[in-house]
């Protein structure tokens, strides 16, 4: 009997620590879980809480999957998840196991005309893109919070490369205002032209702050080797901010990486790196506004490099005003001087870049090989340029500023390609040069416009505002005033006939301030007319 007892004792301890271990593995099966990633082809999507309604998570999301505790419901099978210490049910399709694969669009269209990037965070072009554009997507680069995709990785017509995810969805909705009300204005290359909302950085970057007025003094390649005599100026003055060439057509400011890169004839700057870097520290340190101004369209020593980007004539780089010019059409034009331009904010933080010679030559034969390889109008190209370079420069919390002709406020299509809405709505400051002695006898109703300044930039400013008004969100509007003496009539410029120019500007209520041009920014001169500053 007390054998008995004593299997059956015996029975009981290997049937328990049996039926212990299975129950621990009945357990741990049921427990079982791994790290997955939610994933799906939209930023967010509906999955079911613990009580089974339905709510939405954000894909991207690092959660813990609960296996062998999945449940049915009308036939669909659903996965437990946990999502900061929550509880939900999502589908297989939704779960992944690489942070890679989150994101599950297969092709996209393009909502605003861009750049197809070789990569983030560069300005290198790969092709442009264009609205209606159908991509296939094949990867993406980051996630914002809500689950959008800053960077898709894709192709086109096979060319790979990187867009913003802002600019493109899984059908084509046309980001753009309707241009149809330039039709009458400036007739039908005026409305091929997509005009976009600006972007959040186009009036106020944190940390950048843009004065509301600008009174600026420009300074060149050469005097900014005397910086401290127009810091002086300045603070005798209401001077508030600085133009500093970086290429002014064949001249550099200094030895620069990117023009050795892309225009080796270009040669060296007259400042070393150092000395120019020093000197708009001395700006920058003063508390003064810095903008770097660089030539773009007219470039001598770009095109003796490239001379196949140039607008050509018999076979040859077209030759005018002294200069060859890279096409406006072609991106590799556009990616040396935005490249250019990215060095520079590295090297000497400037706020703002100025962009001149946006433009084509005043004059082409119709016969012009113009390198169009989009077969864009010219309004569009230049637009597009300066869209592109907003989208790399704000990137870098660095605004930017297009020069135009006095005569684009004249509110019709140039003959080379700047029209006042199409700049003004892409950019964030517009500066129209409308010298007093560029005007011939009557113009404006004033028999003589070179000494009259007032009466001349009030006339140009009043046709400048209604240009504004008919503007899908302008740019700012800092203007080029005349610090030299007129040229084609002998008339000294001084104090009294440059005040002339800012108070017909403020009479106006032109409020962005203007900025001195002096081809030689002569201090001398500053000096002279100093009383206009005050």
């Amino acid at each position: 009997m007390k054998k008995v007892l004593l299997v059956l004792l015996g029975l009981l301890i290997i049937g328990g620590f049996f039926g212990y271990n299975a129950y621990s593995k009945h357990q741990a099966f049921i427990n079982e879980e791994s790290i997955s990633y939610l994933a799906s082809d939209n930023n967010e999507f509906s999955v079911l809480d613990k009580d089974h309604n339905p709510v939405n998570l954000v894909r991207g999301k690092e959660v813990k999957v609960k296996y062998n505790k999945d449940i049915n419901i009308n036939d669909i099978k659903y996965i437990e998840i946990e999502l900061d210490d929550n509880k939900y049910y999502v589908l297989e399709d939704n779960l992944v196991n690489n942070i890679e694969e989150v994101v599950k669009e297969k092709e996209l269209y393009v909502n605003k005309d861009q750049i197809l990037y070789e990569d983030i965070n560069s300005p290198i072009i790969i092709s442009s893109l264009f609205e209606n554009d159908k991509l296939e997507v094949l990867g993406y680069k980051e996630l914002n919070e809500d689950g959008s995709v800053k960077y898709y990785y894709v192709n086109h017509n096979g060319n790979k490369g990187y867009v913003k995810g802002e600019y493109v969805g899984k059908t084509y909705t046309s980001l753009a205002y309707d241009s149809n009300k330039y039709l009458d204005l400036s007739g039908e290359e005026a409305i091929k032209v997509k005009y976009y909302p600006k972007d959040d950085k186009a009036y106020h970057i944190n940390g950048n702050d843009m004065p509301d007025s600008c009174n600026t003094l420009y300074i060149n390649a050469e005097t900014i080797r005397n910086v401290d005599e127009y810091l002086d100026i300045a603070s005798n003055s209401n001077i508030n901010a600085f133009v500093v060439d970086i290429k002014d057509t064949h001249v550099l400011s200094y030895n620069s990486d990117v023009v050795n890169e892309y225009s080796p004839s270009s040669g060296n700057g007259i400042n070393s790196k150092e000395l120019f870097k020093e000197n708009v520290k001395k700006l920058n340190d003063a508390g003064y506004y810095t903008i770097g101004r660089i030539t773009v369209f007219k470039d001598p020593g770009f095109a003796l490099d490239h001379k196949e980007l140039c607008v050509e004539l018999n076979n040859e780089p077209y030759y005018f005003n002294s200069s060859m010019w890279p096409s406006i059409y072609q991106r590799k034009v556009w990616e040396y001087n935005v490249s250019l331009a990215l060095e520079a904010i590295e090297l000497c933080n400037f706020n703002e870049i100025q962009f001149d010679y946006v433009r084509l030559p005043e004059y082409i034969p119709i016969e012009a090989n113009m390198r169009n390889d989009y077969q864009e109008n010219s309004i569009e190209a230049i637009t597009h340029f300066i869209n592109y370079a907003t989208d790399v420069l704000h990137d870098k919390n660095v605004y930017v500023s297009i020069d135009v002709f006095g005569e684009v406020s004249g509110m019709y299509v140039t003959t080379y390609g700047q029209y006042w809405p199409a700049i003004s709505n892409a950019a964030d400051v517009i500066s129209p040069m409308p010298y007093p002695d560029h005007f011939g006898p009557g113009y404006y109703g004033i028999d003589t416009p070179w000494e009259k300044p007032y009466e001349l930039m009030h006339a140009w400013g009043s046709n400048a505002l209604n240009c504004q008004n008919e503007t899908y969100e302008p740019a700012r509007l800092r203007t080029w005033i005349q610090v030299y003496d007129s040229i084609s009539y002998p008339v000294v410029y001084d104090a009294t006939k440059v005040k002339e120019q800012i108070n017909a500007l403020r009479d106006l209520g032109i409020h962005n301030g203007y900025i001195t041009w002096n081809g030689a920014a002569s201090y001398e001169k500053f000096r002279y007319v100093i009383d206009a500053f005050r």
